[in-house]
């Protein structure tokens, strides 16, 4: 398989995340870019959830210190 993001060679590989009981899923990884391609991963791709009544919040437009006071902020 060709990575979708670099056209480098990936990987099939086994991941597990051992702080969770959730079990090992079959992936591809591109030693290059680092790129991970499941199947939940491309069913999202192909199927994006649809919008959120309210709209998203930008978070990319806020910078991380405007996301981590919001986060704070919601906390306390």
């Amino acid at each position: 398989m060709v990575c979708f993001k670099c056209n480098g060679w990936m990987f099939q590989e086994r991941f597990s995340d051992p702080l969770s009981d959730a079990p090992d899923f079959q992936g591809w990884h591109c030693p290059v870019c680092g790129l991970i391609i499941d199947p939940l991963i491309l069913f999202n791709r192909i199927h994006p959830p649809a919008p959120r009544p309210g709209g998203n919040r930008n978070l990319k437009s806020m910078g991380k210190m405007g996301f981590l006071r919001k986060k704070i902020a919601l906390q306390g």
